[in-house]
């Protein structure tokens, strides 16, 4: 927010004379500030997870799908949806926690063309403590690798990937205890050191 004129013209006189009245000027000029920085960001809550790198030039996150066993999934900000595998997905359907949407016609990496069965998966979970519901994933043959793609990564927008230290900062999570049950509202020390 823009300062009003009045405001402008009294923080410069509080530079240029700095007397008790100035003083107060620069203290609630300091404190509105902070005020205005402060509800700017309320409603986001930024969360760190660290990453793996296994020194093939890609990272990945530790994780789950659904109510199933933990998960590496691949980070791939060029993949448009987040995929699981076809083994995957037949324990998640025992489960009930995956419906079938349609087919979907995709492009991969190499540029073949090929047609891929997209299903919503009730929830997934990114680290310990960050939970989506309701993700639409692609589902791949065989036992491929489990990929985190850019429509789950834009629903925890923002976010940041760190390469020293390897690590995961995102916004839009639904931050959940340690047993995974009840959601809560994230403290400050839930905040990241430093994203670089």
């Amino acid at each position: 927010m823009p300062c009003s004129p009045l405001i402008r013209i009294n923080l410069v006189q509080a530079f240029q004379e700095p007397n008790a009245t100035g003083v107060k000027m620069m203290k609630l000029a300091l404190i509105w500030s902070l005020a205005m920085s402060l509800s700017a960001h309320a409603s986001e809550t930024r969360l760190s997870v660290p990453l793996m790198d296994r020194g093939t030039g890609t990272l990945y996150v530790a994780g789950k799908v659904g109510n199933e066993e933990s998960v590496n999934f691949l980070v791939d900000t060029g993949s448009s949806f987040s995929t699981i595998n076809q083994k995957l997905l037949e324990r998640l359907q025992v489960q009930g926690e995956a419906k079938y949407l349609r087919t979907q016609v995709g492009t991969l990496a190499d540029g073949t063309r090929i047609e891929v069965p997209l299903y919503q998966v009730r929830h997934l979970q990114i680290g310990n403590s960050c939970t989506i519901e309701d993700i639409e994933v692609a589902v791949f043959p065989n036992n491929r690798r489990v990929i985190l793609g850019l429509n789950v990564l834009s629903r925890i927008s923002p976010f940041a990937i760190s390469v020293d230290p390897p690590r995961l900062s995102m916004a839009g999570c639904n931050v959940i205890t340690a047993d995974n049950s009840n959601q809560i509202e994230p403290s400050l020390a839930a905040l990241p050191q430093k994203v670089r």
